[in-house]
């Protein structure tokens, strides 16, 4: 762990669990600034945009910029305007998530599109669904922010763009051709350009095996905590395997100290 240089932290589940931050987090990242190692926040919910993430993060007494906030969105960006600069996208997404995308450079529009971005949209209405399942159909490129299924709620889940991408697939039988969000690589691309460190020196840290650790396929160290979703019992089953688990992030910033020493 010594060649750890940058944490990058899950929210849900592995932070805050809902609106109810962790107690130990506010301590852990003191240590790591304490120990000069750096941390960006990396979520795949791209229903909100880093303003939203910032005022939720003030209100829980921690203090970010966007500088160390990495939502999927910003991957899909990245990916749009290296491969499809200027191009007219249409998305599905919250009214946050648009403005995020605009911000970013993406040419976003509602008439004749060339291409498609699937965020999770919260407020999601059936009629923009329906008109973005056509466009679907019609062939053009066709982009989504991340895979989850599901998003953790304090009283259970929410369905994720990844529900809504099985439905649109029950329609039209396609998939989207990118994925940005963990576990894929655009995300990591999307962490190494944003923080100016190369994947060795990076750790995902997350309560998720799917995306939070399957994301190790990537040649980057990760480490589960077992304060969110994921439990002992799910490890052996897992895509990928964790290079370490912890009972959440207060025993891994005890062990970024003791490999520091």
């Amino acid at each position: 762990m010594k060649n750890i240089k940058c944490v990058m932290l899950d929210l849900d589940g592995t932070v805050y669990l809902g609106d109810n931050i962790f107690p130990w987090t506010l301590e852990f990242l003191s240590r790591l600034d304490s120990l000069g190692i750096k941390h960006i926040f990396l979520t795949n919910n791209s229903s909100k945009g880093t303003d939203a993430y910032i005022q939720k993060f003030a209100k829980m007494g921690i203090e970010a910029d966007e500088s160390n906030i990495l939502i999927s969105s910003h991957a899909a960006a990245d990916y749009i305007n290296n491969n499809y600069k200027g191009k007219r996208t249409f998305i599905l997404g919250t009214e946050s998530m648009q403005n995020e995308m605009k911000a970013l450079g993406v040419n976003v529009c509602e008439d004749e599109p060339e291409i498609l971005l699937a965020g999770f949209d919260t407020a999601l209405d059936y009629n923009r669904l329906t008109k973005f399942a056509n466009l679907v159909a019609t062939g053009l490129p066709y982009i989504a922010t991340h895979p989850d299924a599901v998003c953790p709620a304090e009283n259970g889940f929410l369905p994720d763009l990844g529900s809504v991408i099985e439905l649109i697939y029950a329609c039209c039988k396609r998939r989207p051709q990118v994925i940005c969000g963990k576990p894929n690589e655009q995300i990591l691309i999307a962490a190494e350009h944003k923080t100016g460190f190369s994947r060795e020196n990076l750790l995902m840290v997350g309560d998720r095996l799917t995306t939070d650790i399957a994301i190790g396929a990537w040649g980057i160290k990760t480490a589960l905590v077992l304060s969110g979703e994921a439990t002992m019992e799910d490890v052996p089953s897992a895509p990928h395997r964790p290079d370490y688990i912890f009972p959440s992030i207060k025993e891994l910033g005890e062990a970024l100290e003791e490999a520091n020493k």
